[in-house]
């Protein structure tokens, strides 16, 4: 019952700084815009189902932008649609945790195509290595996920596949 109640009051809250002013959809009908168009352009929507107002067009066209949202390379706080608002907190933690499991799937395929390949050569492995490294530096630095986990996977994947083994990484 609270919950009915409390949804109600939001969307009044909401409806009420949209009428004073306080509140626009500028962010809200920009990112629709965008997706419709880029949808468009690549044969994704149609432009006259949208005209036509059918419904599962509107749908896919709302779940692209949460998709873009979400699987985005960074997220802004400022530049979020007013109507997700209350969500931003949540959405910048798909985010990242999304940016965090392409790192890590991006690693592991790094390390098991990659270092499979001429792997018995000394120099092809160091060079290699310093690869990953540079790699491990970078979705650190942007996804903050924990490195250090990652490397003692990441080794005992090559360990097991008898790459390396013993040696660390870094």
């Amino acid at each position: 019952m609270i919950k009915d109640h409390g949804i109600d009051y939001e969307r009044g809250k909401f409806q009420d700084k949209l009428n004073d002013g306080s509140l626009t959809l500028e962010r809200t009908r920009g990112l629709i815009e965008s997706i419709i168009r880029q949808g468009v352009t690549l044969g994704r929507f149609a432009m006259h189902d949208l005209t036509a107002g059918d419904a599962k067009v509107y749908v896919r066209v709302h779940m692209t932008a949460l998709i873009d949202l979400i699987s985005g390379e960074t997220f802004n706080y400022q530049t979020i649609p007013e109507t997700l608002i209350l969500d931003a907190d949540r959405l910048a933690l798909m985010n990242k945790s999304f940016r965090g499991l392409v790192g890590n799937i991006s690693i592991a395929v790094a390390a098991t195509q990659g270092l499979t390949s001429g792997a018995k050569r000394a120099d092809k492995c160091a060079e290699k290595k310093q690869m990953l490294s540079e790699l491990y530096d970078y979705l650190a630095e942007d996804t903050g996920f924990d490195i250090e986990l990652t490397l003692t996977e990441i080794g005992n994947m090559l360990d097991a596949i008898g790459i390396f083994a013993g040696d660390d990484l870094r």
